[in-house]
């Protein structure tokens, strides 16, 4: 599937991003912390921008790095609008450093440090919802957007397990899902029988090669973990020798990856 895009794109999101990333963690740790690192009580303005890229330990740059080209590599295999996409990859780079360090000075405000690149790659994990909405919907599925906010919300759910909501907002939560599954009950229906008793692996396995299927099925698997990404949203450790890992980025760059791309299709679609 990802066969068809110019060296270009791979070179660009497979080196040169990547090489930006390693390149500006290998700077002198007193450059980083005065250039680039968001602090909000001797703020440097380049670093509203710059403190999305910046990383001051190993553990913290693969933690990012790794997911960062996991989830290209995906939303390169079931991209259906490549035009569409250049616009949402643009609008990700530019928008999302500014609006989550705007949000950590303006909303958080905590006197800590803030940096890291996983408001961007929250961003692409939320474009990838997008991404296999608009995949299933080229192939004749019979879905809409409830499809997308049905898995929103059950990721919602899932991260208010995982953080120890209070029960009356995590039942409101766990209703919200309920009604968005129903809603899409035609489309669950649907792939049900598209995948009952496997037939259709079954029937892949028979048309390709023993690579070629292992290459589909970890194509599945990796599609299904990183529909349900809230283990990656929601931070471990979110503190990090005085400094912060922004988690207001995570939320902020998901939902903007979701609902970003529809802004850029309706804009499209108003002016072309």
């Amino acid at each position: 599937m990802i066969r068809g895009w110019d060296y270009k794109t791979f070179l660009t999101f497979f080196a040169i991003i990547p090489t930006i990333l390693i390149l500006i963690y290998l700077l002198p740790e007193p450059i980083k912390t005065a250039y680039f690192s968001l602090d909000p009580k001797n703020l440097f303005i380049p670093s509203i921008y710059l403190s999305a890229f910046v990383h001051f330990d190993l553990g913290h740059l693969l933690g990012n790095l790794i997911p960062y080209l996991i989830i290209m590599f995906l939303i390169l295999n079931f991209t259906t609008d490549r035009k569409q996409f250049k616009w949402n990859m643009l609008s990700i780079y530019v928008d999302v450093p500014i609006i989550t360090s705007l949000a950590y000075l303006f909303i958080l405000i905590l006197p800590l440090k803030s940096f890291g690149f996983s408001g961007i790659v929250s961003a692409l994990i939320g474009l990838f919802l997008y991404t296999i909405y608009r995949y299933l919907r080229n192939r004749g599925f019979n879905l809409d957007f409830n499809f997308v906010w049905m898995i929103l919300l059950i990721n919602f759910f899932l991260f208010s397990l995982y953080l120890d909501v209070v029960f009356l907002m995590l039942a409101f939560i766990f209703v919200l899902t309920a009604v968005l599954i129903y809603l899409n009950k035609e489309f669950i229906r649907e792939m049900a029988g598209y995948l009952k008793n496997l037939g259709y692996i079954r029937r892949k396995s028979r048309e390709l090669n023993m690579l070629e299927f292992e290459y589909y099925v970890f194509l599945i698997t990796l599609t299904v973990v990183f529909l349900f990404p809230f283990y990656i949203i929601v931070p471990l450790n979110p503190t990090q020798g005085g400094s912060i890992v922004n988690s207001l980025s995570h939320y902020i760059g998901y939902i903007y990856g979701i609902l970003a791309p529809v802004l850029v299709e309706k804009w499209k679609d108003e002016y072309n």
